[in-house]
Formats: C-alpha cells, sequence, structure tokens
C-alpha cells in the first residue's frame, strides 16, 4: 500500500506466476529458472485462454514435473507418447507451447473442461487417478498448499483464472 495525500493506493500483483514457480521450486524441478517457467506457463495459458495451473500440474503427473521423460524428448506433458512412438521437441519451451495450443484446440474448445473431461481424451484407459492427480497440483497450487492440494477434492474448471480482457 501507498499513500498519496489522504488517499491510499492498493496495489496487487498478479500472483500466478509466482505460485507456479513456488511449485516447481517445491518438488525441484529442473525446470529452471524456475521463475522463467513459472512466467511461461502463466503466459501460455493467457495466450490460450485456459488456467495457469493446468500444464504444470499435467506435467507432474506425466514426469514429476519433467524428472522422468524420454531420453532427448523434452517431453514433460506425456504429449504423444504411445505405442506408435514418442513425440519430440527441441526444448521444454517447444513442448510446453504445442501442448498449450493442441490442449486450447482439441480438448478444451470440444467442451473438455476439466481434468476428468479431459482425462477421458487425453489418457482414457486411465483408472481415474491421472484426473484425480492434476486435480490435486492444480488445488495445491491454488492455495500453494501441499497439504490443502491433498485435502480439497474437486473437480477443477481449466476456464477459471483467466486473463482479464
Amino acid at each position: 500500500m501507498k499513500k498519496k495525500g489522504d488517499v491510499t493506493i492498493v496495489e496487487t500483483n498478479d500472483a500466478r506466476a509466482e505460485l507456479v514457480t513456488r511449485f516447481l521450486e517445491r518438488y525441484q524441478s529442473p525446470l529452471q529458472p524456475y521463475s522463467y517457467y513459472g512466467k511461461l506457463f502463466v503466459d501460455l495459458a493467457d495466450k490460450h485462454s485456459f488456467d495457469f495451473r493446468l500444464l504444470p500440474a499435467i506435467a507432474m503427473q506425466e514426469s514429476n514435473l519433467c524428472k522422468n521423460i524420454p531420453p532427448n524428448s523434452y517431453n514433460c506433458l506425456g504429449f504423444g507418447i504411445h505405442e506408435r512412438g514418442t513425440l519430440t521437441f527441441e526444448n521444454f519451451d517447444a513442448n510446453f507451447e504445442r501442448a498449450a495450443r493442441e490442449l486450447k484446440m482439441y480438448y478444451i474448445d470440444e467442451g473438455l473442461t476439466t481434468p476428468q473431461q479431459i482425462m477421458t481424451k487425453y489418457c482414457p484407459h486411465s483408472d481415474g487417478s491421472w484426473a484425480n492427480a492434476v486435480n490435486q497440483f492444480m488445488t495445491e497450487m491454488r492455495y500453494n498448499d501441499r497439504e490443502l492440494g491433498k485435502q480439497i477434492d474437486q473437480d477443477n474448471s481449466v476456464l477459471e483464472f483467466l486473463p482479464e480482457e
């Protein structure tokens, strides 16, 4: 807060990148610098109009935030990994950009707007554990609290926390 004469001005900052940065740091992700990737996830979500927590939550579920990926693939999201082969990228940024674009076009724009709904197409053979984990990590980022992420059981909307027009 700042005082300007008799007026108090309350400044607010967008905390989304910081929440993702702390999430990456808490789990010691190889995505470093953490602040760069925290901002990248938010920027991609804003560009494609979906919740900033979706990509890092999927990356946590699919690869423990890029710790367990196919060699030289830069594929942290399990994106295009199937019996026919593995989709590879030149770097992490390229993986996140393509996934953001395709999640928007082929999932969210088709009405799949919760992790539970996305799971039916993204990993249709899951017993529900994929969506449960993605929801847990999205909730954890919302509150910046690992325990609340585990305790609160909800199917998050991927249309929450959209940028203001």
